[in-house]
């Protein structure tokens, strides 16, 4: 477990080293042509975790569903995936860096003190990650993700 909680603390301190200084136009800056913004990446990260700590392994809601994440612009429909070049252009240009990392912080946070209370042998249990699928947002036209509508996510209605 220790080599995990290690590893989980070396993601934290390197996105802050990373991402800490950028500024709002390198947000959406594209490290490379026809790759997504870089706030979209680094939101994806930690979509990712939260979504596969909370939602495939522990079956509880994720943190993008709690306050006081459930209204900020970081609750987008989805982790991430399947997302074209414009969506996530869109998505990113709503999200700020202190929400960024204070919602990576949180996800962290939360993933670090469940580790610490589960017993090593879980580690080898595959969750049922196509169990969940009810639960998943579908991915929406991006003019009604921009809309800023509220969102059901229970439902993955909008």
């Amino acid at each position: 477990m220790g080599m995990l909680v290690q590893q989980l603390e070396t993601v934290s301190v390197r996105l802050h080293h990373s991402a800490a200084d950028l500024s709002p136009e390198e947000l959406v800056d594209r490290p490379l042509p026809g790759v997504n913004p870089i706030a979209f990446l680094i939101w994806h990260m930690a979509r990712s975790q939260d979504w596969a700590v909370n939602t495939a392994i522990r079956d509880v809601p994720e943190l993008i569903m709690r306050e006081p994440w459930s209204k900020s612009a970081l609750a987008v429909p989805g982790i991430g995936t399947g997302f074209a070049l414009e969506e996530a252009a869109a998505a990113a240009s709503r999200f700020r860096l202190g929400d960024l990392l204070r919602y990576a912080d949180d996800v962290h946070a939360d993933t670090l003190a469940w580790v610490r209370t589960i017993d090593e042998a879980m580690l080898d249990e595959i969750p049922d990650v196509a169990g969940h699928g009810a639960r998943r947002w579908t991915a929406v036209p991006s003019t009604t993700r921009q809309s800023g509508a509220a969102v059901d996510y229970r439902s993955g209605s909008f």
